[in-house]
């Protein structure tokens, strides 16, 4: 009998070891889940910001060469902004973009001066940065043919529509 009851003892006692040990294993289980779960998490979150950052280095990239191209542009422009003044400048580029011959025909017309003026022997007058002839009247507004921009954008148009340089005088000198 008393081996019985040691046999129940330890049959007992191994049962609650069994049933300690799983719900032992079940919480480990549990954590090691749960510590899954906050990997998987902390991993989701490294590559948001991977992507994020992959993002803001192409957009520094970007600025970097928008910045170049504003530092070229600047350069580019410098010399006739000391010669002419931004006003200038900018008219003529507003039409003719990076043109050099454009400021070369400007230069040769006017000097780069919007107020110049010239009276022909035929009668007719030329004004402006482009020296745009009194004749153009009847097809542009010449009202306001001293401003620089407005100035440019009818020497681009008269450039276009001849589609060359032709029709001013210093196209055959510079």
């Amino acid at each position: 009998m008393k081996a019985i009851a040691i046999l129940i003892i330890i049959l007992v006692l191994a049962i609650s070891f069994i049933s300690t040990n799983k719900e032992q294993a079940q919480s480990i289980q549990d954590k090691l889940e749960q510590q899954s779960q906050k990997l998987d998490e902390t991993i989701k979150q490294k590559q948001d910001v991977m992507i994020e950052n992959q993002k803001l280095l192409k957009e520094l990239e970007n600025n970097g060469q928008k910045v170049t191209d504003l530092e070229q542009e600047l350069t580019w422009r410098q010399p006739y902004y000391d010669k002419y003044g931004e006003q200038v400048v900018n008219a003529v580029v507003a039409s003719f973009g990076h043109d050099d011959y454009a400021f070369k025909i400007m230069q040769c017309e006017s000097g780069g001066n919007p107020e110049a003026t010239n009276l022909n022997t035929n009668g007719t007058s030329d004004s402006g940065l482009f020296q745009i002839n009194s004749i153009h009247a009847g097809r542009y507004d010449m009202s306001n043919i001293f401003d620089p921009y407005i100035n440019a954008q009818i020497a681009k148009s008269i450039k276009d529509s001849w589609g060359s340089w032709s029709p001013w005088v210093c196209s055959r000198r510079v």
